[in-house]
């Protein structure tokens, strides 16, 4: 089943570990919390992520990818890498270079 980019952001933030609530998770990838809450309900009946009380604090759920989670983070971070390596196959050297140093601008313009 194709994912959403919404729904790739959450899956890559909850494989990195940087977000373990749906608090967490709507701060860093500034969504609406009832939008997150719908899309973190599908990937439960789907059986992408578990749900799990938390022990340090009572009031928050922490949110864990299961097995088949994993296994579709994996298998999207498998194909965008594809997608970029192919892109970057048509470009020379000295045109990736170039990118990479266009890219690194942007980024520090944006920092």
């Amino acid at each position: 089943m194709p994912y959403s980019l919404t729904e790739m952001r959450i899956l890559r933030e909850l494989a990195s570990n940087s977000a373990d609530t749906a608090a967490a998770l709507a701060r860093n990838l500034s969504l609406d919390s009832g939008y997150l809450s719908r899309i973190l309900t599908g990937f439960e009946q789907r059986a992408l992520i578990s749900r799990e009380p938390s022990k340090a604090d009572a009031r928050q759920t922490l949110l864990r990818l299961t097995e088949g989670g994993r296994a579709a983070y994996a298998a999207l971070a498998t194909a965008a890498i594809g997608n970029i390596e192919s892109m970057l196959a048509r470009l020379t050297k000295d045109e990736q270079a170039r990118l990479v140093e266009a890219m690194r601008v942007v980024q520090q313009l944006l920092s």
